[in-house]
């Protein structure tokens, strides 16, 4: 079975290889007239300001850390540069938050997650330019002071706990006894609690796929799928944040979960990549939210609510292939004025967040409005990679 990319991946304290870090998503739910007042005090269409300039008190849904960067990995030989991390605003406006002048070919800089009181980024940032190893680090962002955020060895990070990011939340997979603990640290890098244990095979390993943020809005429970070994399909769970199984949802059409859609239903995926189902956390059976695709070479990712459609993440075999799609008449029918790669990174009232994702070249950033195909461009091309990842401020996609 196909995964997709929020897998997480084994991430110590001291080192970690930096991989792309892909977002949550986050759905606004003020209308025209609320978002039109709330971009008097912002930056303004494709403005750059600076962190000074943030009017703190609108930040919310709709708004997304981005990180940008000119490291060159894919384009001749790799070189080396800076990475900028902004805060973009709902009216297309951006904030440089922080700015490493020397990274890696890669980037050097992984966006992890964006504490739920925003005022914290966590972040994998390169040791030095010349390597990929990398230290987990937090980002005061209305300082810009930047410290250490220790964990132990082997323990994985997911992301901060909900509602306001006061822990964090990690798993470890051990060999002896085969199996994955989903904990809770301090910021301190302190065990809180093991809130589950899931058994894999004899020599340990096993997966964690954690679709967007796993916390439902009040943070009091975790949805997380689980899988015994990288090639088994898994099962997804509900957790609860006191620790302790809630429950486990066994349906092929919730075989892998996207995200939250309500506070009282999951997005799923089922087993086959090709339909995306809403699970209620009671455990009464999924319900279909698309049609099944029919494209052997696309699959569904994830979904939002917008305007009164539903709005599809596609995506394809390789990297810039992602389209955006709309359920209508019984079909996912592809936008074809939506950029070439569209990755969606999440949505204000009318519009939504597009990484333009080239592969093996740069990617861009911008403001999408299905209706009328309007475009604000946030963050063009340039001659490295471009955008590199991106994490919204949190809210569930059926809103």
């Amino acid at each position: 079975m196909r995964r997709r990319l929020r897998i997480a991946v084994p991430f110590a304290a001291i080192t970690l290889a930096i991989g792309l870090a892909v977002g949550w998503t986050a759905v606004a739910t003020a209308g025209v007239h609320g978002q039109r007042a709330q971009a008097a005090g912002m930056a303004g269409a494709g403005r750059t300001a600076s962190r000074s300039a943030v009017p703190w008190s609108q930040v919310g849904p709709g708004w997304t850390l981005v990180t940008y960067t000119t490291a060159t990995p894919f384009a001749g030989p790799p070189k080396a540069g800076a990475t900028t991390l902004y805060l973009v605003d709902p009216a297309g406006g951006k904030y440089v938050m922080y700015r490493w002048p020397h990274v890696p070919a890669d980037g050097g800089v992984a966006l992890i997650a964006w504490s739920g009181d925003g005022a914290r980024a966590m972040l994998g940032v390169a040791t030095n330019p010349k390597s990929t190893a990398a230290e987990l680090e937090q980002l005061t962002l209305a300082t810009g002071k930047l410290t250490r955020l220790p964990l132990p060895a082997g323990a994985s990070v997911i992301g901060y706990t909900r509602p306001d990011g006061l822990a964090v939340l990690a798993y470890r997979s051990l060999a002896s006894p085969a199996e994955i603990q989903l904990a809770r640290y301090s910021l301190s890098g302190a065990l809180e609690k093991v809130l589950f244990t899931q058994k894999t095979g004899s020599t340990g390993g096993g997966f964690v796929n954690t679709g967007q943020s796993p916390y439902n809005p009040d943070g009091t429970a975790i949805a997380l799928t689980v899988g015994q070994s990288a090639t088994a399909a898994g099962h997804t769970v509900l957790i609860s944040n006191a620790g302790g199984l809630i429950r486990r949802f066994t349906s092929a059409d919730s075989c892998l979960v996207v995200g939250w859609w309500t506070a009282s239903q999951l997005l799923t995926d089922n087993c086959a990549d090709n339909r995306l189902f809403l699970t209620p956390v009671s455990g009464a059976k999924p319900v279909p939210l698309t049609p099944a695709s029919t494209s052997a070479y696309r699959f569904l990712e994830d979904a939002w609510q917008l305007a009164g459609h539903v709005y599809v993440q596609q995506s394809g075999p390789a990297c810039g292939t992602g389209a955006l799609g709309v359920v209508r008449g019984g079909h996912v029918v592809t936008v074809a004025t939506a950029p070439r790669g569209a990755v969606i990174a999440t949505t204000s009232a009318s519009r939504l967040l597009i990484v333009a994702e080239h592969c093996m070249a740069s990617s861009g950033l911008l403001w999408f409005n299905p209706a009328n195909s309007t475009k604000v461009q946030v963050l063009g091309t340039n001659q490295g990679q471009g955008v590199i990842g991106w994490v919204p401020y949190y809210k569930v996609n059926g809103a």
